[in-house]
Parts: C-alpha cells; sequence; structure tokens
C-alpha cells in the first residue's frame, strides 16, 4: 500500500475550480487547505466548498455534484472524511479582495476507487437491481440531477429482497456506509405527475479505512477476492496478510455470473487461525464465481 496526494484546483474568484479524477485513492482521505498570504498578509477570504461525484465522467451540471466539506478558516486547515468519490472539485465563493490564494490537496491510500450507475424509474417505481457485489465494502451513494419526490436506494442479498440503506428525502446529496450487498437498487416514492424531473444515482466503493483492496494490514479490517475452482466447495484460505491473533469474524459471499447458480458461503468459526480459515460452499463453484470476504476485528 501507498499514499497517493491530490491537487484540487482552486479558482481564483468565485466560480468552480476543475474536475480532478481521484479514483486511485482509497475511502480515508486527509483534505488540507493551505493559504498564501496576500500582499498585506490578508487571509483567504472566502469559502471553499468541497465536492464529490460518482458519475463516468465529470459531471457538467453543478446539481450532479454532492457537498463533502467546507472551509471559512482564513490561514489553513484540514478535515478528514471517509469517502469513496471517484470525482472532486472546489467550489468558490464570497470571495473578498484582496486576499491570500488558497490551495487544496488531498492524500490517501492507494486502494482505487470503483463505481457503478443505479439506474432510477422516471416516475414511482424501483429501477433494475444492479449487481455489485465485487464492490468493496466501504460505499457513498451520489444522487444529483434535477428531480422531484424521493429517492431510496436499496440493497439485496438475493435480488428479490430489498431493504432501505439509504434515503434522499426531496433534493440529492451524497451518503456512505459500510455494507455488502449483491444487488442494489432505486426506488422512487412522492414523484409528481408534472415535472418529475430525473435523479441520477451512482455508487462509490472502497475497501474499509484501515485496509487494503489487496489484503489490507494484519490489525485492522482486510477485504479480498479469491477466484472459485470449478467443482470445488471447500476453501482452505489464507489471509493476505497474518495478524496478530486470531480475534476476528468474517462475512463472505459469492459473485457470480448470471448464468451460474446462486450460491451460499459460510466460514467455520473454529477454523479461524492469524493466518486463514475455512470456507465451504453450498455447491461446487462454477467458471467466473467469486468469493467475497470481509474480515474484521471483533
Amino acid at each position: 500500500m501507498a499514499n497517493i496526494f491530490l491537487n484540487i484546483p482552486v479558482p481564483a474568484s468565485d466560480g468552480n475550480g476543475a474536475a480532478v479524477d481521484c479514483s486511485s485513492q482509497g475511502s480515508l482521505r486527509t483534505i488540507v487547505l493551505g493559504v498564501t498570504p496576500g500582499p498585506s498578509g490578508e487571509g483567504m477570504r472566502c469559502t471553499i466548498n468541497i465536492q464529490i461525484s460518482n458519475a463516468a465522467a465529470a459531471p457538467v451540471n453543478d446539481n450532479e455534484w454532492a457537498p463533502l466539506a467546507t472551509f471559512q478558516q482564513d490561514f489553513g486547515a484540514d478535515q478528514t472524511v471517509t469517502v469513496a468519490a471517484k470525482w472532486v472539485r472546489v467550489m468558490r465563493s464570497n470571495s473578498r479582495f484582496p486576499s491570500g490564494t488558497p490551495s487544496v490537496t488531498i492524500g490517501s491510500t492507494d486502494d482505487g476507487t470503483f463505481i457503478d450507475n443505479l439506474p432510477a424509474t422516471a416516475g414511482n417505481g424501483t429501477g433494475a437491481g444492479v449487481n455489485v457485489s465485487a464492490l468493496p465494502p466501504w460505499k457513498t451513494v451520489t444522487v444529483g440531477g434535477a428531480f422531484n419526490g424521493n429517492v431510496n436506494v436499496l440493497v439485496s442479498e438475493d435480488g428479490t429482497f430489498y431493504a432501505t440503506q439509504f434515503s434522499f428525502l426531496g433534493n440529492g446529496g451524497q451518503q456512505s456506509a459500510a455494507f455488502m450487498a449483491k444487488f442494489m437498487a432505486v426506488e422512487r416514492d412522492g414523484v409528481p405527475v408534472i415535472n418529475p424531473g430525473q435523479p441520477i444515482v451512482n455508487v462509490g466503493a472502497c475497501a474499509m479505512p484501515g485496509g487494503g483492496g489487496g489484503g489490507g494490514g494484519g490489525g485492522g479490517l482486510q477485504f479480498f477476492v479469491v477466484p472459485g475452482v470449478v467443482g470445488q466447495s471447500l476453501y482452505p484460505v489464507t489471509l493476505p496478510t497474518a495478524r496478530a491473533d486470531a480475534s476476528y469474524e468474517v462475512l463472505s459471499q459469492v459473485n457470480s455470473p448470471a448464468a451460474n447458480l446462486d450460491k451460499g458461503i459460510t466460514v467455520d468459526p473454529t477454523t479461524i487461525t492469524n493466518t486463514g480459515f475455512t470456507a465451504e460452499m453450498t455447491a461446487g463453484a462454477e467458471a467466473g464465481d467469486l468469493l467475497i470476504f470481509f474480515v474484521h476485528d471483533i
């Protein structure tokens, strides 16, 4: 695991800076605001808003960006956030001159951010479920666009029964949480017949803070994927990084192509050691099956 530091351009006056692709970064991000004093020692004398999006391409419309952090200090500050965000930009407002020159840099690990789009219906109803089982556990949903009514983001482990994970009531924004889901879908309710609008819903995902996409550290959280072996159901699994002890538990699921049989997977807690554990599928693996494990301390 390495650290990555990215500069986020700040406009010289009120307005939006260029969007920066931060998909190389992980979920734990520290935003540092620096200020070069003005000609008479002035501070930045403005408001700096950090905005995010998980769209495939950087959005052009302002209503497709969600707020993440705000700075109003004259001479610099920092904020540490946990977020899965592909695109980041700076919106500057309330500028007064003369002033100092603000700069924004974000530091993070190189775990990476993965995204997917969640389709929404044109009116009341539930959009098609999207298989997100290959996404890491820390997820941030961004909702943008011009729309009326409410947006509920649903999760499911079987594609049939769904539960509400996030609700955006009457407007967009962003929300984050750690969870594993095989499917996600968007439900709209309270949508007027006249001027329903259309929400744009995207999800970003990263490894958990303190862990990495390839296994993470030995003392915190780990997330990793094991390819299935055709016909094999019993899997002795070696942790990517040995842990200090066996005080952890394992959440697991199988990500299968649509043509494959849905399968469950369990971990026998009596097999857990500081170096690995044994998992068993309810049926032998088929081509394309991926076994997903999320390991965390207890």
